[in-house]
Parts: structure tokens; sequence; C-alpha cells
């Protein structure tokens, strides 16, 4: 079931009780549990998190499904998703949602902690990384 189009995107975002979140694709569904693919969901990044909630949940409820549902769409692996990915822009817009209040957790930290060792980098984006991955470790101690 389609639930949202990405905003300026030709895809759609579905939901099944089946295979959980994923997206059409010209080649059919793409499911993002079973495939660890999130690529489609890296503009989300650039509408800011309260939007990107607002565009999941208005969904959820257009589509009468439960409430409950939106709280499962896949945004802490997204979150992770963009901070591995190879140029720095993904990274750095996953830093302005952890810098503006996401949740971290013990794999969004280990994907910081990656990202701050990683020579190939820009400086700014290490050190950006390295501070939110130092906050986790305090908040955990």
């Amino acid at each position: 079931m389609d639930i949202f189009q990405i905003p300026g995107k030709t895809w759609w975002v579905r939901y099944s009780a089946v295979h959980g979140w994923g997206c059409s694709t010209g080649d059919g569904p793409l499911w993002f549990e079973e495939r660890r693919i999130f690529m489609p969901l890296l503009p989300l990044l650039e509408l800011g998190q309260h939007e990107a909630h607002q565009l999941v949940k208005e969904g959820v409820k257009r589509s009468q499904l439960p409430p409950a549902i939106a709280a499962t769409f896949p945004l802490e692996n997204l979150i992770v998703y963009a901070l591995e990915w190879e140029v720095d822009s993904w990274p750095g817009e996953a830093i302005k949602w952890l810098e503006s209040g996401f949740p971290l957790n013990r794999d969004i930290a280990n994907a910081l902690r990656r990202l701050s060792d990683d020579g190939r980098r820009g400086q700014r984006i290490r050190h950006r990384a390295r501070a939110l991955a130092k906050t986790w470790s305090e908040q955990v101690v």
C-alpha cells in the first residue's frame, strides 16, 4: 500500500504488514528490511526531521493504518545508512538531524565513530561526528 511520495521524486514509500516499509520502483517493490538498502529515503534528510516525521504520520493516517505503524518507519536505519555514504553530503545531512536532537543509539554511535576515523572524509565532518559519538558515550556511562 502506497503511504506517501518522497517530495520531488517519482517513487512512493509503501507499507506491507508482511514486508514492512519499502518503496515502489520500476522493477517492483523494494522492501528496506529485506535488502538493507535505504537509498530511496535519503532525500527525506533534506526535509529535516520534523517534516519527515510529519510526512510519515500523515501518510499513515491517510492510509487508515494504526498510528503505531508510523513509529516503525526506519529513520534510525536511514541515519546509519547516510552516515556510511561515500560522499560527505548525506553524512552531513544525517549529522544535522543528530545535532538538532534526533536520538542517538548504539548503531548510530558506531557509525559516527567509523565516520570520524575515516581519513578520506573532510576534517569538519569527522570532528562533528566525533563530538556526537562522544556525547552518546557520555550519556551511556
